[in-house]
Formats: C-alpha cells, structure tokens, sequence
C-alpha cells in the first residue's frame, strides 16, 4: 500500500509506514514539506522554525532537524545542499483536487477538521502564522463547498449539512436559513421553531441582537409568524422624526428616480407593505410626502398619514389611527379589530412615518393586512419592520459629482443642485461657479445626506464653502442649523439624528460599529470579523437598521457622516482605538502574507484580490510607517508592489515604498526574525518600481542596497532576485556584458535551488541579453521557450511580458504581421489579467510596427491609447518611447505640426530619464523631423551623436537605417564631414539641447 499522509485533522501517515504525528518540530518540518509538496530551500525552512537565529545558526539548526526527520526511515525524503522535499500523496491534496473539478461530495468527505491538528504551537511565531493561513485557506473552501451543496440537497441532507455548518459557527446565517427552508419542505414547524428559537437565543446572549430579517422570513412560513426573539424590548426615551420639515421645497431635489421607483412599486398588486429604509437624514419623509401627492388618484377611499415620531409605545398607534379616521372606540373594543373592520371593505394607502423604534409594530401591520384585502400599507424607518411580505426600498445619499468632472457638470448634479438651492435661499448673493470645488468636496464628504447638505448650506452668509468643506470633514459640529428655525431642535443637528440611532442599538451592536469606523472603504464579512469581531448576523442587524451598506458583492461600507460618529465614539478610549487599529493592521497583513511570493502566484486573481481590498491595505500599511511596525510591511510589500506594477500609478507606489525603506533603515540592526526579509525586501520592491519610472540609476542603488542585505542574512531568494534587479538596471545604462553575468548567476541559483518558475523567468531576462548581442534568431528560439515556460508554470505576467519581447524580435527582424500578432496577443492576455500598466508598451510597440507596416491608421489609434494610459498611470519611463512614436506616425502621415508638439515632449522625457538609450532614440526621431524641414546638418548631428553613444548591437528599426546615409547624400562633403565630427562629440544632453532648439525654430 502506497504512502498517503492525512493532513485534516490529527496528521497521520498511512500505508507500509504507519504514523502518527505528534506535536514536535521535525512533524512540523515534515507536514509543511507535505503541503508544499515541491523542493523548498533550506534558507526558507531555517527562517520559517528559526525566525529569531542567524541564518548560520539557523542553517545548523535545521540540519540537525532534518536528521531526525530522517532517523523516522520515511519514503521519498529528499535533500541537497540547497532544498527539501517530500513527495507524499496527501488529503489535502486530493481535497483540492475535488474542489477544483467540482467533486464537492468528495471533498466534505476528506475534510475532517483543521488541518494539523495538534501541531499548532511549539516555538516558533513565523510557523504557527503560516499554519493559522492554511487553516483559514482550507476552511474557507470547507465552508464555500458546503453551502454550495445546500440547494441541490434533499430536505435531510440540508438538516444535515446546516447542522455542521452551525456546530463550526454557531452564528452561520446561510445555515440557519437553509435548515428553515429544509424544515418547511418538511412540513415540521415544531423543528423550525425550535431552531430558530435555539439561533435567537444565542445571538441575544452572545451578541445582544436579534435575527436578521432574512432569518426571520424563513422562519415564517413554517412558524405562521414573524418570530422575534425572547426578551423585553427597551424602548428608547423618545423618538423623533426623520426629516426635517420644510417651510419650501428645497429639500426635494434629485429623487426623480427614487419616485418612479416607489410609483411602480405600489403599482405592483404584490406589494402589500412597502417600507422605505435609510439611516436619519436620508429624506425618507420628504421622498414619501411629496410621493403621495401624486399617488392619492390611485387610492378610491384615500391615504391617510399616520406620524409615529412621538409615541413611546405600539399600543398608542391602533388609538392614532382610529383617532386619524373618526373612529369611535368602545371601552372593552380592540382598536385594530374595528380600525381592520372599517378598512377591510376600503381601498386605502396607509403611511406610518417614522417606525423604527417601535420593535412591535409588525404583528399591528401583519394584523390589518390580512384582514384587509384592499390595503396597502407604506412606511418610512431607519430599519425594516421585519415581515416576510416587506417590500422595501433603500434610499441612498443624492447623486454625487464625480471626482474628475467639470465644474459646469458638477452644478448639475443632484447634490450640488441641493446645496445651491439653499445656500441662495439663505445668501442671494451666493456664487455657485466659483465655489464649485468647494462644494463638490462638501457633498462627496458628507455622502449626498440631504440633511447634513441643508444644514451646511445654512452657513454659507457666515462661513466660505472651502472652510466649510474642510470643517465637515474634521467633526460633525459644523452640521447643525446655523439659526433658530421653526423644526424640531434635534432636526438641527446631524449629532443629534445618529446620537438617537445609537442609542436604539444594543452593547454589541455598538462595539461593532465603533470598531468598523476604522475601515477604508469596502470591507468583506472576515475582515470585519477579525477587526470588529462582528460576524455575520451582528453585521446584518446592522445593515437591517441602515447604519450599514452592504453591495451585490456582499462587501460592506460605511457613509461617511455615519462612519465619522461612530470614529467619535472609539475615540475617547484610545488603548481600544489602538488595539483595534492593530487588530485591522493584522487583519490585512495576514490577507497580503498569501502573496509574498508575487512571482509564484496566479498574479491575475491577486491583483483582482488586492484591489478589493486595497484601501485598507494601504491604511494597515501607512499605520505600520507610524509605528515602525516592519513585520507589518514585510508581510505588505510584495503584494503590495506587484499590485502597483500591474495597475499603477507607479509614483504613488515609489513614495509608499519609499518612506517605507526609511523605517527599514532607521530600524535596520533591530531586524530579527521574520522582519530580516524586510532588510532586502523593501529596497528590492523599490527597486522594482523605480525601474517603471525610468530612474535606472536610482534601481541599481536600491537592487544593490537589496542585494547586500539579503547576501547578510544569507537568503538564496533573496540574492537572485537583486541580482535580477541590478542586471536590468546595468542592461539599460548600457552595461550588457555585466549585467547579462548578473542574470546568468541568479539563473544558476535558481536552478541549484530547483526554484522552477524562477529558472523560466531569469531564463526569459536572458531573451534581451540576446538581442541586444545582435543575435535576434538566438532571442527569438529562447522567448519561445520561455513562453512555453511559463505557459505551464500558468504565470500570466511573464506570458505578457515575453509576448512583448516576441514581438520586438520579430518586429526587428522585419516580420511586421507577425509582431502585430505578438503584440496583440500580450494586449489580449494583459486585458484578461486586468494587468493595465502593461497595455502601453505594447500599445506602443504595435504602433511602431503599423507604422513600419504602414497601417497609419491603425498605428495612430494604438499610439494614442498608449499614452493616455502612461500619462494617466504615471509611467515616466515610457513616455519618451511612447511620445517619439508618435512622432514618427506624424511625420509619416505629414501632419509636421502634431509631430513637433510630440517631439518637444518627447525630448522633456528624455532628459529627465536621463538614459542613454532613451536619449538616442529620441534623437533619431528628431534627425527625422529635421530631415523633413531641410535642415539636414543639425540631423546630422543628432544621428551622429546616436551613434556614438549606441552601445548596442541591437538592429535599428526599420525607418531609422540609412539615416546617416541620406544625410550625407544631400550635404556638401566638407559641410556633412564637419556635422558628422561635432555630433558625435556632443553629449547626448547637449544633443537635445541642440534638437530643440532647431526644431523650436521651424
């Protein structure tokens, strides 16, 4: 019988070698082999189990390790002098493998538990983070297989599967809602009951909340009511209106949509009870006031308005409405009976305003609309009334500008609109053109809540819109009425709307949103879980009292003001404030630890990942700046810089990183551990972005400060990936011979250390060592085998980036059709990756082989897109290729004037990245122009000066050959000799200079 090592649950090895794993550090080394399930290298080992050793000592340490592991004569151990491996079949393996070809029976059947059970602990920090990552990994998959079983389950086999969701996490909605609905397949409303109450009661005494309204519809079908929780409900001291009353119509702006909707809702012969929802301020009121002036012609017997904002009691709103329709009441007489009596013949709109603070208001409402067919029912609330049949309606904040409009376009939208219509109600004078920044900052800060506008807008005769804006964003104060005014008083202040909303929520519910002000952004349920300890039902509660957003993505947010008062409510205690803050850092540093190794992921799905998440990570990661926490960044900068280097902007992330190496360096013989990584890391990932911006000389410095840090604390990964770094700096300051050896040493590495998706990418750096050796047959047969190479590695970005380099060989080799395919190719794969910072150079690479194709068209379309992109992504060290480029279309299509303006750029771009190649390059367009204005000694020049700095044997492209050669042709000998001389002594600065300055005078 072959081995198989059994991972989930207790770890076990089975077969001619039976084993029982216990909890000592060689089955550590031994399970960590198993998942990997390829060569590790030692250098990686020694860190993970020795994090707080010398490599050196480290490095002896696990020797010594591996000799115990091997004393257990176990198959398929492996070692060399660089890496371990351990080939063993194992559970998780054919778990995932279920898991990816959709055998989810298979897969619950292998998923026993946790996997390693038992080996958590022992003395290293670095190993029990790594296995608390795969556990989260693995039970997530656990999790996501079983819920997705649940629909195509029999009645039982949903009992089944719900019950072991709810003994993992007692609070799984998903579970809860699907054991309902298998209990009313089932016809058993006893054990609907019973579950829901069991669920109930542990949310009341765990979390102080009752179930959700989606857990409180699936209960009702079987149950015959909407359940509630046990337990007396407090009622607030005093409730209060939504919205403020207005004395014009001011307040009613942009909702044209939100009536439409609301009008063809109530159209809708289903929709019994419609409850509009938003948190306080929103214009729930207004929207339904102004609705119902236009929908009482549907209603034969009327709409009759019901305000709730005063009473204390459910009990008080029966006698309300009675008193509302003349309703006689007799002493004994249960008033929903007679008021149900008298509209039950009726076809009647009835509105309650204001409801959410009466917990008890849907039994009153289920009452009147099972007794009276013809009613209909529309409420306003912060939260929905709880009903299976509710209908509901969210309102959102008004319509806001966007961040890159115009002013004049901004005036138009609804918020702004809003703003000025009040702000010249309380100022005639008001200029709304020339505050528009300022007021377009306003509305987006305070989220579109028409209250928070109104009351800003009312400061306007005593405070400038830009003090005001930046106010808003400081404290909520300035969000109260800036006079006395006939409304209620605590409609004057946006404090004192959210102040009654916290009051209603319960301790819990109150930490959690304390906690969430810390987000950025959007957030998932498990970030909100490990930052606020707020699963699922909490967060729902939440939601269900409009003080949290959720999206069709399941993503939760904050409005701002709302985000802005609970902030206010952490901050008094600030050991909590910073215990959170660490909890959110943590969070994120534990969700980036997945992609420290860029180069060995599927790079498309983490960026995809990252971008979700992206806010919150830069938050984790400016909060570890502040506080030196280089653990935090280590586990941050590798994600981090390969998100920015597939997206941009590349100068955001160059100052990220840059006042990152600071701290490093500050702290530099205080690295121990894990955080050694960081001595190198840092530096490299600069280097990196450094290297898209075009400042190779600053890449060598930031490569070699990389290099000599990780050759210190004797990280083999760390070695060859600097030297890769410094080798594309040296190739593109002209420095071939050294920089091809770089890359051949850190090749070698790789492969000693059986690195695989390593060998193929060192393996494809050599591709331009190749080419720029003149050897373009030799460049071509190795990009082709790179690309095979990375095609079965799955490795997206190096498939991209080779297909470029295809291109250019292909493109140089005069095979136009054939580099245009290559180039297009890349762009399709880069589109699929969502990888846009590479879409410009080869955007840019196809229009240069169009142009030499002579597809002007196409070549100026793609020449086009690929500078709106550098431009707009910050990609400094493209620009001058890209805008020389054009250049040469321009001129090929005679258009002189467009290929000036693009020349002048071009040269800005050159000599500010100050690059040999670059500079010659551009210099050959310029020849070019100035070829085409007669003015052939200063081309000459220009083209000499090229050539006397080319350090390549890389062919020119087509259009620039024969350019010395013309040149010369048309000039007196004397005349063309002398140009040649002083050319070629010109530096390539002074070249430019001398190229702007003719062209500058055409």
């Amino acid at each position: 019988m072959a081995a198989r090592l059994r991972l989930l649950g207790t770890p076990e090895l089975e077969g001619r070698w039976p084993l029982r794993f216990l909890p000592e550090r060689r089955f550590r080394l031994l399970a960590f082999l198993a998942l990997r399930g390829d060569w590790v290298g030692r250098d990686e080992l020694a860190t993970l189990f020795w994090p707080d050793r010398t490599q050196e000592a480290a490095r002896s340490n696990l020797r010594k390790l591996l000799h115990e592991a091997r004393a257990l004569d176990l198959p398929q151990l492996e070692a060399d002098r660089a890496s371990v491996r351990w080939r063993v079949v194992t559970d998780v393996a054919e778990y995932l493998a279920a898991l990816r070809r959709g055998d989810t029976q298979a897969a619950l059947a292998l998923y026993r538990g946790p996997a390693l059970q038992g080996l958590e602990g022992g003395e290293s920090d670095s190993f029990g983070t790594w296995l608390a990552g795969e556990r989260r990994r693995l039970h997530a998959a656990w999790r996501e297989a079983v819920v997705a079983t649940l629909p195509h389950r029999d009645p039982a086999g949903t009992l089944s599967m719900a019950g072991l969701l709810l003994d993992d996490d007692p609070f799984d909605e998903d579970a809860i809602v699907a054991a309902l609905d298998a209990y009313r397949s089932l016809g058993d409303g006893r054990g609907a009951a019973e579950a829901f109450r069991g669920y109930a009661e542990r949310l009341i005494e765990e979390l102080g909340v009752e179930p959700s309204a989606r857990v409180r519809s699936a209960a009702a079908p079987v149950t015959g009511r909407v359940p509630r929780a046990d337990g007396p409900a407090t009622a607030p001291e005093a409730a209060h209106a939504d919205e403020p009353s207005s004395p014009t119509a001011l307040s009613f702006i942009g909702r044209g949509h939100e009536m439409q909707e609301l009008s063809a809702l109530l159209a809708n012969p289903g929709c019994r009870l419609l409850t509009v929802t938003g948190p306080g301020g929103m214009g729930k009121s207004t929207l339904v006031k102004q609705a119902t002036r236009g929908l009482a012609s549907r209603y034969a017997d009327g709409v009759l308005w019901i305000a709730l904002d005063d009473l204390t009691d459910v009990d008080q709103v029966a006698p309300r409405i009675a008193s509302e329709l003349s309703l006689a009441l007799a002493p004994a007489q249960d008033p929903v009976e007679r008021i149900a009596a008298h509209l039950a013949p009726r076809q009647t709109l009835l509105v309650l305003d204001n409801a959410e603070h009466l917990p008890r208001l849907a039994a009153l409402v289920e009452r009147l609309l099972g007794a009276a067919a013809r009613l209909q029912v529309l409420t306003t609330s912060r939260a929905r009334i709880g009903l299976p049949r509710e209908w509901l309606l969210p309102l959102a904040g008004l319509a806001l500008p966007p961040a890159d409009g115009s002013a004049r376009d901004s005036l138009a939208v609804a918020a702004v609109q809003l703003f000025v219509a009040h702000a010249r109600a309380t100022d005639p004078r008001f200029a709304s053109e020339a505050n528009a920044p300022y007021i377009v900052q306003l509305v987006r800060a305070v989220g579109g809540l028409p209250l928070a506008i109104l009351l800003a807008a009312s400061w306007v005769r005593l405070l400038p819109v830009s003090e005001l804006a930046r106010e808003v964003t400081l404290s909520l104060d300035v969000l109260e009425g800036a006079d006395e005014g006939e409304e209620r008083p605590e409609h004057r202040s946006v404090r004192a709307t959210f102040e009654q909303s916290w009051r209603w929520l319960a301790p819990a519910e109150q930490r959690a949103l304390s906690a969430l002000s810390i987000m950025v952004g959007t957030f998932s349920r498990s970030a909100a879980k490990d930052v606020a300890h707020a699963p699922l039902p909490l967060l729902a509660a939440l939601v269900d009292k409009s003080l949290l957003q959720v999206d069709a993505r399941g993503r939760f947010s904050l409005h701002p003001l709302i985000q802005q008062f609970a902030a206010e409510k952490l901050a008094p205690d600030p050991a909590l404030c910073e215990v959170v803050r660490e909890r959110h850092a943590q969070a994120f540093a534990r969700f980036m630890a997945q992609y420290e190794r860029f180069d060995a992921v599927d790079q498309a799905a983490a960026v995809g990942a990252i971008a979700a998440e992206l806010s919150n990570v830069l938050a984790a990661w400016n909060w570890a700046i502040a506080r030196a926490r280089i653990d935090v960044l280590q586990r941050c900068m590798a994600g981090l810089s390969g998100y920015f280097q597939w997206r941009g902007p590349i100068v955001a992330a160059a100052e990220l990183f840059g006042r990152a190496q600071a701290v490093v360096d500050a702290h530099a013989t205080s690295l121990t551990g894990e955080t050694r990584r960081a001595s190198w890391g840092i530096p490299l990932e600069r280097a990196a972005l450094s290297y898209s911006l075009g400042d190779y000389r600053q890449v060598e410095a930031a490569a070699r400060k990389a290099l000599e840090a990780a050759r210190a604390v004797a990280d083999a990964y760390g070695v060859r990936t600097s030297l890769n770094m410094v080798a594309l700096a040296l190739m593109r300051l002209g420095r071939i011979d050294e920089g091809a050896r770089l890359h051949e040493e850190a090749l070698a590495s790789a492969i000693a250390d059986k690195a695989a998706s390593e060998i193929v990418d060192y393996t494809s750096r050599l591709v331009e060592v190749r080419r720029e050796q003149g050897d373009d047959e030799g460049a071509l047969l190795l990009a082709r085998e790179a690309l095979n190479g990375y095609r079965a590695a799955g490795q997206k970005s190096g498939e991209i980036m080779i297909s470029n380099s295809i291109g250019l060989i292909l493109h140089s080799l005069g095979r136009f059709p054939e580099a245009i395919e290559a180039y297009e190719e890349g762009l399709r794969l880069a589109g699929a990756a969502g990888m846009e910072v590479r879409h410009a150079t080869l955007l840019t690479h196809k229009a240069s082989a169009c142009l030499d194709a002579g597809e002007l068209e196409r070549a100026g379309q793609s020449g086009q897109e690929a500078l709106q992109i550098t431009l707009s992504r910050g990609l400094l060290a493209h620009e001058p290729a890209c805008r020389r480029t054009l250049a040469d279309i321009d001129m090929a299509g005679g258009d002189l004037g467009a290929a000036r303006a693009q020349l002048g750029a071009a040269i800005v771009a050159a000599r500010r990245n100050g690059t040999p190649n670059v500079m010659a390059l551009t210099l050959r367009s310029c020849s070019a122009y100035l070829e085409r204005c007669s003015d052939p000694a200063v081309a000459l020049r220009c083209t000499a000066c090229a050539d006397a700095h080319r350090f390549s044997a890389a062919k020119q492209l087509v259009r620039y050959r024969g350019q010395r050669d013309r040149l010369l042709a048309v000039l007196d000998p004397t005349i063309g000799s002398r140009a040649e001389t002083e050319g070629a002594a010109l530096t390539l600065q002074a070249a430019l200079d001398l190229a702007e300055r003719a062209i500058d005078a055409t």
